[in-house]
């Protein structure tokens, strides 16, 4: 079983014709990194409900969190590292985090 799903695996990414629209977008960069921003949102949350970031600062977190594929592949492509989905944090963000001290969390 496991040597199909690794054959399938091969085929939907290196293979592009071979693959539904929305198999590949479940694939894509966007949703990987997009999936990532989610679950560092939720983390968020779970300190907001233990009160270890204010609520304000939440929804400011929420409303500038962004990141940019081109970005993250350009830096990639330059210090070969291939998971640099944080070095691509928007500043909005860092300025945020530098209000909320890493001694409260």
């Amino acid at each position: 079983m496991t040597h199909i799903i690794y054959i399938w695996y091969i085929i939907v990414l290196m293979i592009p014709r071979y693959s539904l629209p929305k198999m590949s977008a479940i694939w894509s960069d966007e949703n990987k990194f997009q999936k990532m921003l989610d679950v560092e949102i939720l983390a968020c949350e779970a300190l907001t409900s233990l009160g270890k970031i204010p609520k304000k600062e939440l929804r400011k977190i929420k409303s500038k969190a962004k990141f940019d594929v081109k970005r993250i592949e350009k830096i990639e492509k330059t210090i070969f590292v291939n998971f640099l989905f944080c070095a691509n944090t928007n500043n909005a963000i860092k300025r945020l985090a530098k209000k909320v001290k890493a001694t409260r969390i």
